[in-house]
């Protein structure tokens, strides 16, 4: 199980930090910490606005490794279909890269 280091915020607004807390319950601590700050009604609202965005960057999140994994298939059928053609492609590029990247005299 994955460990983060706890922090807790005192009532002077300081932090002390201190032990290891499991990474699950890193949110409910946090929560509870801003909570006695700001007041448990507002941490509700704040995370009611936050979650729709969240939702969102998780769909694209998902969009973006759906594509790039069909793109990564792809790539892999042309490999296994050409392989010679690939390594010269790989080649030319190396050498392209290599002539960009020597400095000229």
């Amino acid at each position: 199980m994955a460990t983060t280091s706890s922090t807790k915020i005192t009532n002077d607004n300081t932090t002390k930090t201190g032990g290891t807390a499991p990474i699950e319950e890193t949110p409910n601590t946090l929560r509870g910490a801003v909570g006695e700050i700001i007041g448990n009604e507002r941490v509700d609202q704040l995370i009611d606005r936050a979650q729709p965005v969240l939702n969102r960057a998780q769909d694209v999140a998902n969009q973006v490794q759906d594509v790039a994994s069909d793109y990564l298939g792809d790539a892999s059928e042309y490999l296994r279909r050409n392989p010679l053609q690939s390594v010269l492609i790989g080649f030319g590029i190396g050498c392209l890269v290599g002539a960009l990247l020597v400095p000229k005299r």
